[in-house]
């Protein structure tokens, strides 16, 4: 804050600004999970479409459809031209089905962790859980799975351009993303033997 200042920014203005993000930000975040939940940029990833046209598809209340297509380009993610709408470059790199920095549902399970993130202070007074662990549902064990290998395909794009491994001939990864890493460490050393260790997601 201090650099800013010194360099002509107004440091009280960069604060009210900063703070405004901490508090409001999860408005944005949000959107985003909504978003995502209705397939919103997967609907449009094919050709601009109108508010009406997306509500349809994705059977939304239309008024409240077109609020949230808006607010998502306010955030970037969409454009809007001629009262339609389609996905920015950003949108089709992280939030289209297919693309290998696909984050959905990543964000989908995002949204059920909001509801534990909303109930922190609780947790704190009492240490406890603020609820109970969700029962064993096949459906969610699946997009946790799919959740971290996005994640972990995200960041593997850049992983092997800050690792050596030249020279090595095998790999010992532990934790669910390390499939995804050894993937992409596999396309890079082919010589490359690994072993992978991951707990049994029989209890999410």
């Amino acid at each position: 804050m201090d650099e800013i200042a010194e360099n002509g920014g107004n440091k009280e203005d960069q604060e009210l600004s900063y703070v405004f993000s901490l508090v409001f930000g999860y408005r944005a975040t949000m959107a985003v999970f909504a978003a995502t939940d209705l397939d919103i940029f997967n609907r449009v990833q094919s050709g601009p479409a109108a508010a009406a046209e997306v509500a349809r598809s994705a059977d939304s209340h239309p008024p409240s459809t077109e609020l949230l297509l808006d607010a998502c380009v306010g955030l970037g993610l969409l454009a809007k031209v001629d009262g339609r709408y389609r996905n920015t470059a950003l949108a089709d790199r992280f939030f289209v089905e297919g693309s290998p920095t696909y984050l959905g549902n990543h964000c989908v399970l995002q949204i059920h962790n909001f509801r534990n993130w909303a109930s922190l202070p609780e947790t704190i007074r009492t240490n406890r859980p603020a609820a109970e662990p969700p029962p064993p549902d096949p459906l969610r064990t699946r997009r946790l799975a799919l959740a971290y290998h996005e994640a972990a395909a995200t960041i593997g794009e850049k992983m092997h351009e800050g690792i050596d491994l030249a020279g090595c001939r095998s790999f010992l990864g532990v934790g669910p993303r390390t499939n995804t890493y050894v993937l992409k460490l596999a396309s890079e050393y082919p010589d490359l033997r690994a072993r992978i260790l991951v707990k049994s997601a029989s209890h999410l």
